[in-house]
């Protein structure tokens, strides 16, 4: 075993992991609150909101997210908009996820049988209220699992960081095989096996969850 490899090994973890995982978590954040917002247009059913939205969810995810994180990082300072490293990541990967968390929000909320907004109706409430007091306390729980599907995606995902710059795992190996390349292989065992770490108990619980609720 290389000496070399415990010391690169501990910055991997201590500087690359934290990067990588408040990377994954901001991103998801803004995966969730952004499906949520455009997914409840989308139950709207007004054609213009309707075709704005489609729009956003199809540009989205036709592009690669390698482009869309260059995009930001090297684009939008030519409009004058100037975003660091992270969070340049954070907004590609979020806007990314947002467009996907559409998809889950919408298609959970059509899942409900539509006589129970109806019987709301019947009883006098309004769309918002049917929406917040019916339709989506129903909906939220069909959402958890292809959410958390989403989460794994975005952590697998955020390693694209990297090539803007953003010290996260695999940054993180690269800076240390520049050094001593015979690092490479371990280094790259050593992060699958984090990245398998952080997934497989989410996809895990994932399948569970969706089980238990259908």
């Amino acid at each position: 075993m290389n000496p070399a490899y415990f010391p690169a090994l501990r910055d991997v973890l201590v500087h690359g992991l934290p990067v990588t995982i408040e990377v994954s978590f901001a991103s998801m954040l803004i995966a969730v609150a952004g499906g949520l917002v455009l997914g409840v247009v989308r139950a709207l059913r007004n054609p213009a909101l309707d075709a704005i939205v489609i729009a956003y969810v199809e540009v989205l995810r036709g592009i690669p997210l390698l482009v869309l994180m260059f995009f930001v990082f090297f684009g939008l300072p030519q409009l004058g908009l100037h975003f660091p490293e992270i969070p340049s990541a954070i907004i590609a990967l979020g806007l990314w996820g947002a467009a996907n968390g559409t998809e889950i929000v919408r298609g959970a909320i059509f899942s409900i049988a539509s006589g129970q907004s109806e019987a709301g109706a019947a009883l006098g409430l309004g769309w918002l209220q049917v929406m917040t007091t019916i339709v989506l306390p129903q909906a939220l729980r069909r959402m958890i699992p292809p959410f958390m599907s989403l989460f794994v995606s975005i952590v697998e995902s955020s390693s694209l960081a990297a090539l803007i710059g953003v010290r996260d795992l695999l940054e993180i190996v690269r800076i240390k095989v520049e050094n001593d390349a015979t690092l490479w292989l371990p280094l790259l065992i050593s992060i699958l096996f984090i990245y398998f770490l952080i997934n497989y108990p989410i996809s895990i619980a994932s399948q569970r969850l969706e089980k238990r609720l259908t």
